[in-house]
């Protein structure tokens, strides 16, 4: 039997089942990301996190020194993106690196929306400093969000709102413009 065969693989794995056999554990700070979230929330509830915490099956990492990938992941509009692509389960919405960040239809973005969206971002995560104690769980539930961590999160959207052309107040209008973006993405692509 060949040695890269499953079956020889997990036979070898078996022998040390303490060891983790897809390690995935980023070496730097990082970005996690929920798999799930609850779809009454309005925000992904994103965080950062170190090295010196494991990564499980229930989270995406990403790398983003500069905070953009937080600062787009943080906004209402991907949180439609998010349900639009994702899929659900129950009534939790999926988050996936390839069916919802890699299709997200953003345009191409100028150093000034990067560095605006970016002290969004940073704005977002001061808010939350002022909220010890509490998780992003309690952070998030769309009934309790704190007033200033809304606002923080408006702050971003207004940014993004503007970037893509959308207003997330109409959400079928925000469905109907990303949708579109995403087939003359998809059209770009092909041809």
């Amino acid at each position: 039997m060949d040695s890269t065969h499953p079956d020889t693989q997990g036979n070898r794995k078996a022998s040390t089942p303490h060891l983790f056999t897809n390690y995935r554990q980023p070496s730097e700070p990082y970005l996690a990301i929920p798999k799930v979230t609850g779809h009454s929330r309005l925000y992904l509830p994103a965080a950062y996190s170190t090295p010196d915490v494991i990564v499980n099956n229930t989270l995406f990492t990403a790398p983003d020194a500069d905070g953009f990938i937080f600062a787009i992941v943080s906004s209402r509009i991907f949180a439609i993106w998010q349900r639009l692509a994702g899929g659900h389960t129950r009534a939790d919405s999926n988050f996936s690196n390839t069916l919802v960040w890699n299709t997200f239809p953003i345009p191409e973005s100028d150093d000034d929306f990067r560095s605006a969206a970016i002290a969004a971002g940073a704005n977002i995560l001061e808010v939350r400093k002022k909220f010890p104690g509490k998780t992003l769980e309690v952070l998030y539930d769309a009934a309790t969000m704190p007033s200033e961590l809304l606002y923080a999160h408006r702050d971003l959207d207004a940014i993004i709102d503007n970037h893509l052309d959308v207003d997330i107040r109409d959400i079928e209008q925000c469905e109907v413009r990303l949708l579109s973006r995403y087939g003359r993405m998809i059209e770009e692509l092909e041809s």
